[in-house]
């Protein structure tokens, strides 16, 4: 199912860096995943997704799928944690303290 997500990691100054996933974005998949993975796993996966075509999926076993393209680091990266400004579905946001924000297409907090 092509549920639209941004997942993203916690900077040295607070903000974001994120990148599109384009398969099973929804909480109930997606936020057990990334609540097990630690902050240096999600980090990874994005930085590799971002050179890498953004992500095709995240799987339970905590590895993941990317498009496996050349692309330029920008043309996948958001630098926001709010799905309504990325335009997608939902979006994930590690931060550095293990937590993860997670908010809809509305730009709501979700718990």
């Amino acid at each position: 199912m092509a549920t639209r997500s941004s997942i993203g990691y916690e900077t040295d100054n607070g903000g974001c860096v994120a990148v599109y996933c384009h398969y099973d974005g929804y909480p109930v998949k997606m936020l057990p995943i990334i609540k097990k993975m630690t902050f240096e796993e999600v980090k990874a996966m994005v930085e590799d997704a971002l050179h890498n075509g953004g992500l095709r999926s995240v799987n339970e076993d905590l590895t993941y799928e990317t498009y496996k393209e050349e692309s330029g680091y920008d043309d996948w990266k958001y630098n926001t944690a709010f799905a309504n400004l990325n335009g997608t579905d939902y979006a994930y946001y590690k931060r550095k303290d293990g937590t993860v924000f997670v908010t809809d297409f509305s730009g709501r907090e979700l718990e």
